[in-house]
């Protein structure tokens, strides 16, 4: 559900995304961030 609210953060809120699909933002945005932090990390050969 995560990868749909990235995908579609462009058209519709985060908010209401994470409402309609029942998950909170603050999971979202710590999902966003953990990818993020990866991320960097597979970047730097880690």
């Amino acid at each position: 559900m995560f990868r749909l609210i990235d995908e579609e953060k462009t058209r519709h809120s985060v908010s209401l995304m994470s409402r309609l699909l029942g998950v909170s933002r603050q999971g979202y945005y710590k999902h966003h961030h953990r990818i993020g932090v990866c991320q960097v990390e597979s970047d730097r050969g880690r």
